[in-house]
């Protein structure tokens, strides 16, 4: 049995920040999660400007893909505006990846959590793991949440996403509305 302080189930964004958060106030954590990293997460693909303050990054220090977004334009209802933003477009599987790795976190990726138990001396354990406090960042379906919370029925759910490449300037360009 692995023993840390904190295991984080879901690595994330939420689950690898809040690792990152822990290890940094000198706790030993465990990150799980069913995929192996990276891996394709739907998602629209931007991030603003306060972000790099929570994760105490500058821009400069990410390694991946990085476009600037400054302005979102809006049509709605015949009318078209325009928006000042401070934000950058990102591929999700890069920027999870980046901050999962960087996380100093133990990442235990491509398990999934089948079970979630205490023992007797109040110690989580996930497989191998045993630690005190146990955290849950995996999303709607989180194993974690569902320990304290049934699962709501769901109807069909249905979502499609398309990434085309394109060059810088015309992302920049972009029009959402």
């Amino acid at each position: 049995m692995e023993a840390f302080d904190v295991i984080v189930v879901g690595g994330g964004p939420a689950g690898s920040s809040c690792a990152r958060t822990l290890v940094r106030g000198g706790a030993r954590v465990a990150v799980v999660d069913r995929a192996a990293f990276p891996r394709v997460k739907l998602c629209a693909g931007w991030i603003s400007a306060p972000i790099w303050d929570v994760l105490e990054l500058a821009p400069s220090d990410y390694p991946a893909g990085l476009w600037p977004w400054r302005t979102c334009h809006v049509h709605y209802r015949g009318r078209a505006h325009a928006i000042d933003v401070k934000g950058w477009f990102i591929r999700r599987y890069e920027l999870d990846d980046f901050l999962l790795r960087t996380s100093g976190a133990s990442v235990h990726s491509g398990i999934a959590v089948k079970q979630v138990e205490r023992d007797e001396d109040g110690f989580w354990t996930i497989g191998p793991l045993r630690a005190r406090h146990l955290v849950g960042a995996a999303g709607t379906h989180c194993p974690v949440a569902r320990l304290f919370a049934p699962a709501r029925p769901m109807g069909p759910v249905g979502v499609q996403e398309l990434e085309l490449p394109l060059p810088p300037d015309a992302i920049a360009r972009t029009r959402i509305g």
